[in-house]
């Protein structure tokens, strides 16, 4: 074994090096130096701070459809007629709200406006029979 470290010592460290498996076990240097350089580089911090932007989006795009949303059933209030397609896209944010994690409220407002779709639906079905 000796002699074997002896002659191939230096083939054996190049190997070792790139990350080729001599032995049951793995030696990886790219993955020891991958995380050297992270910690250095402040990928740990970077990650965080990424997620709390994430978070501080996804809470102002809650704002953003809850007021539209609120906007939306307050013009229906004061007698605004709205197209099918209005309705649609009004559905489709509040889908969006709900996988955000929205609250209650909004639900509420939804519950207006559903009514205020369904009217219109009855009224155009009784105006074609």
């Amino acid at each position: 074994m000796k002699t074997i470290i002896e002659q191939y010592g230096v083939l054996l460290g190049v190997l070792a090096m790139i990350g080729i498996e001599i032995s049951p076990i793995k030696i990886n240097p790219f993955t020891w130096l991958g995380k050297i350089c992270g910690k250095l580089l402040g990928i740990d911090d970077l990650k965080e701070q990424i997620q709390k932007v994430d978070k501080k989006v996804d809470i102002n795009e809650i704002d953003r459809i809850k007021h539209e949303i609120s906007q939306f059933s307050g013009s229906l209030r004061n007698g605004l007629k709205r197209e099918e397609f209005d309705y649609q896209h009004i559905e489709e944010l509040f889908t969006k709200y709900e996988k955000l994690g929205g609250n209650s409220f909004v639900a509420s407002e939804m519950g207006f406006i559903r009514s205020c779709r369904n009217t219109v639906v009855d009224k155009k079905k009784n105006k074609s029979v």
